[in-house]
């Protein structure tokens, strides 16, 4: 069953993406947002892949889809840093360091969805429009799943086996008996993370003038889902990024007031439901700073020390446990589990890895706080925010470029942000078209 759904999941995705990039993003997306819960139920070896059938299906529609020139255009200037991300990872997989099968999938963790930050960087405004749109229809779906587990418990939905171990010991208190919300997703953490990640493609499309008020209802509806998803899910981290897009969406001063009304009311109302029950309310631990710090301190420092002094040019690719099966665990060669991101990535790809990556953060915020500040607009405004949040959040933890779907929406979002968009044309009414096409070519000649 698993082998079919993944050939089904390569083929719908391609046929799909070579007709419309939203389309094949979307499909791809739904069978991510479905993946931990048909993985937990099938456990079968191969629906570990589903979602990679998806992923290589979206790529192959891409590859065969016949594309207008400009699309390659947003894209030029990051291909060359892309280009190495997945170049190293590659070179360091034909070395004969860890099992064969490890360094498969670890160089799978590595490269898998890095194209996704080509596709992000081609979607122009009114793709990601309609990209919004079912975004909000899928956050709405999961919704539905989460209020059920929340009801019922999440035993009707997750067996327990080896894939779903986590799930059941990841609780709101430690302890206690009330488990923290998967919905359809792997875990609560991808859960949390994925509806928050959501939020700046939902703001920007009903921020817009353009879509008719039965298609706002919906983005509404998946605001809504999406912040209360998060404290169903139970992540302090991902309530912390969440906080933060809620106050650089409330003052940045680019809503109009009918909006920011509704904006208040969306904020006003998540509130009230999370205070009315204390399994909403993980996220007030943080207000344990001498525990928050001690985390902290041991994920920043000791575990990257570790990694640095032991492995000083890694440990082998998939050594970090990138995304390690269970049932491939015990192949792995002096390993050594980390909470942070960038211990792994040292770990898996030596320091010549580390910097690689470091000097395309760089670049990539540089860029995008460049291009953020010139080209005003609240969604990417937020998508900004959500990235450096989660490049920042790396320190503490692992999975930034392997959580399904979230790293999806990260990778696009580093498209997004770099990405050149022509402010909109400006002609009187009555103009002719000759008049508009020249004042087109006019803003196309200004520097980028």
């Amino acid at each position: 069953m698993s082998s079919a759904l993944c050939i089904l999941a390569f083929l719908v995705t391609a046929y799909v993406a070579r007709k419309s990039l939203v389309g094949g993003i979307v499909t791809a997306l739904a069978v991510g947002y479905f993946y931990g819960i048909l993985r937990a139920n099938l456990n079968e070896m191969m629906s570990h892949f589903i979602f990679d059938g998806a992923v290589i299906g979206l790529y192959v529609g891409r590859a065969l889809a016949m594309r207008r020139p400009e699309t390659f255009a947003n894209s030029m200037q990051v291909r060359p840093w892309l280009i190495l991300l997945v170049a190293w990872p590659t070179v360091l997989a034909l070395l004969p360091i860890q099992d064969p099968m490890i360094q498969l999938v670890g160089l799978r963790g590595n490269v898998f969805l890095i194209p996704m930050v080509l596709l992000g960087a081609q979607m122009d405004v009114e793709e990601r429009y309609k990209l919004s749109y079912y975004i909000a229809i899928l956050n709405l779906l999961v919704f539905g799943f989460a209020i059920a587990e929340f009801t019922f418990g999440i035993g009707s939905f997750y067996p327990r086996n080896e894939v779903t171990d986590l799930i059941y010991r990841s609780r709101v208190d430690d302890g206690g008996q009330a488990y923290r919300i998967p919905a359809t997703f792997t875990g609560s953490h991808a859960f949390a993370g994925t509806m928050v990640c959501t939020l700046p493609l939902l703001v920007e499309a009903w921020a817009s003038h353009t879509l008719d008020r039965y298609k706002r209802y919906i983005l509404v509806a998946g605001l809504v889902a999406a912040t209360l998803g998060v404290f169903m899910a139970a992540s302090r981290t991902h309530a912390v990024v969440l906080f933060l897009l809620i106050i650089v969406g409330t003052f940045s001063f680019q809503m109009r007031p009918s909006m920011m009304g509704m904006w208040l009311s969306i904020i006003l109302v998540t509130g009230w439901f999370v205070f009315q029950d204390q399994r909403l309310q993980r996220f007030a631990t943080l207000r344990d700073t001498d525990a928050i710090a001690v985390r902290i301190g041991g994920s920043v420092n000791a575990n990257f020390a570790t990694a640095v002094l032991e492995f000083p040019m890694g440990n082998g690719i998939g050594a970090g446990g990138t995304s390690i099966p269970y049932f491939l665990s015990d192949r792995l060669e002096n390993p050594l589990w980390i909470e942070n991101e960038y211990a792994r990535i040292q770990l898996e790809l030596g320091l010549p890895g580390l910097l690689i990556w470091m000097a395309f953060i760089v670049w990539l915020f540089g860029w995008g706080l460049r291009r953020t500040l010139a080209q005003r607009g609240l969604g990417r405004r937020l998508a900004f925010a959500a990235t450096v949040a989660y490049f920042v959040s790396g320190m503490t933890g692992t999975g930034l470029v392997t959580s399904i779907p979230q790293s999806v929406f990260i990778l696009l979002f580093a498209g997004w942000i770099i990405r050149y968009e022509s402010p909109p044309v400006l002609v009187a009414r009555g103009a002719s078209d000759e008049l508009a096409a020249n004042r087109l070519q006019q803003i196309e000649a200004l520097p980028r």
